[in-house]
């Protein structure tokens, strides 16, 4: 994970500073509102994984392969969601309750059906421009936590949020069904049998026998169970495609990964024994215990390289204060890709090892790449934190009010990003594309914060 930072909660360019915490080099941010928290795990190869399955999964529904984004929750509910703009929520309790790839694969399918059946929240043009943070907080229904935060803004955008909620998270059994029909002629289409799907569903339909009452999340925004496997059934054919052994064992490590960052530690080390693997590097990692899971990692990697061992290897060498080492740790791992944009969050750690080191070299550099992954990052507000801190440095009062700006508004504080923007608009000159960026930002941020206007 690029490391943790913090700004002062006045804005001064010149006082800026670059806070290094010890969080998850996994990309782990977390959102706490109104007492009700969020994670959105961000994480390269957990991205890369499921980025090349849902892009496979659009390109087969005749989508754009990049109009489907997809996010992984960190919360043990067993569920997943979409919007109509093509963001698919996908909880990390889903991928861990589910036995093979294909059952995921299956729920993504599903997913995506109701993206080009048009199903959920009608999206205009303001609900475009909400931040992912927003969406994931409507979809764990953590609205009513809130509720009333006039900072955030959320909840308030459609005119009331129990309806946003529920019209983004509640489908009829009538756009189930049609979900699924797209989901099997999908599947179809590249080779796999729905089996995958039904036997999620079987799951759930299992689960569902012992909750005596309380339906499990995924039944509640996803009727039907039972006609649903019926309807299934009824489509079944053998697919002529079956996953690799690469897949396989690519998902077994996602789980792995997973399971180790999010469940309670003493689980976690007693799974792992006292064995060299990732699991408990991350482990002890998560522990604090830096100097042991830098050396299992060094036994790792000496007997196979791997750039996402490399990664955590160079978040420790960082958070030990080894800025230099850290740097050609991260240069190293970001080779083993074919094109380093395929790793855009090893990029954004390498920028921020590079503020890190203090020198005007590495800051010129830290700036050009973090630029660099603004179209690919937009909503990510750790990307856009560390610019504030490069301009802050380079003295660039305008352009680190506007990246302070960015940075609310992808965190869904509302009132700030207008703030800061208004900050923004007054330092950049007029014409400049910031100037317009900051003009843009004020004219979403009032029309949020006046259709909330009169929400209880």
């Amino acid at each position: 994970m690029a490391g943790g930072v913090a700004l002062r909660s006045s804005f001064c360019p010149r006082r800026l500073r670059l806070w290094l915490l010890p969080i998850l080099v996994v990309w782990s941010t977390v959102f706490c509102w109104g007492g009700s928290s969020i994670v959105l795990l961000r994480d390269t190869e957990i991205d890369a994984f499921f980025h090349r399955m849902i892009a496979e999964l659009a390109k087969a529904a005749g989508l754009k392969e990049k109009a489907i984004r997809i996010y992984v929750l960190g919360t043990s509910e067993i569920n997943a969601a979409a919007t109509r703009d093509g963001r698919v929520f996908l909880n990390s309790g889903l991928i861990l309750h589910c036995k093979s790839v294909d059952q995921v694969r299956g729920v993504l399918a599903h997913e995506v059906g109701h993206i080009v059946a048009h199903h959920g929240v009608r999206i205009d043009e303001l609900s475009r421009n909400l931040s992912t943070t927003f969406w994931a907080t409507v979809f764990l229904g953590t609205i009513a936590g809130v509720a009333g935060r006039p900072d955030i803004g959320i909840g308030t955008v459609m005119g009331g949020q129990s309806m946003m909620a529920h019209a983004f998270l509640s489908h009829s059994q009538k756009e189930e069904a049609a979900a699924d029909v797209q989901a099997v002629r999908i599947l179809k289409k590249l080779g796999y049998s729905p089996q995958g799907l039904m036997d999620f569903l079987a799951l759930i339909q299992k689960q569902e026998r012992f909750m005596e009452g309380d339906l499990p999340a995924y039944w509640r925004t996803h009727p039907g169970t039972k006609e649903r496997m019926e309807r299934l059934r009824e489509q079944f054919s053998e697919g002529s495609r079956s996953r690799s052994s690469q897949e396989d064992q690519d998902y077994l490590r996602i789980k792995e990964k997973i399971f180790a960052l999010l469940e309670p530690l003493d689980r976690v080390l007693r799974t792992t024994g006292n064995r060299d693997t990732f699991t408990r590097a991350l482990a002890l990692y998560r522990r604090g215990d830096l100097s042991e899971a830098l050396a299992i990692l060094e036994r790792l990697i000496t007997l196979k390289k791997d750039p996402y061992l490399l990664e955590l290897k160079a978040q420790i060498l960082l958070e030990q204060k080894e800025t230099r080492l850290s740097i050609a740790v991260y240069r190293e791992a970001l080779g083993m890709f074919p094109q380093p944009d395929q790793a855009p969050l090893i990029q954004l750690s390498l920028a921020h090892a590079l503020l890190e080191s203090g020198d005007a070299p590495s800051l010129e550099e830290a700036t050009t790449l973090l630029n660099g992954l603004v179209i690919k990052e937009n909503d990510n507000h750790q990307l856009w934190h560390l610019l504030a801190v490069a301009y802050g440095r380079k003295g660039d009062v305008g352009r680190a009010a506007l990246a302070l700006a960015e940075e609310a508004w992808a965190l869904g504080h509302v009132k700030r990003a207008r703030q800061k923007a208004f900050q923004a608009q007054k330092q950049l000159p007029k014409g400049a594309a910031g100037h317009a960026r900051a003009r843009d930002l004020m004219k979403l941020a009032d029309e949020v914060l006046a259709r909330g206007k009169g929400t209880p």
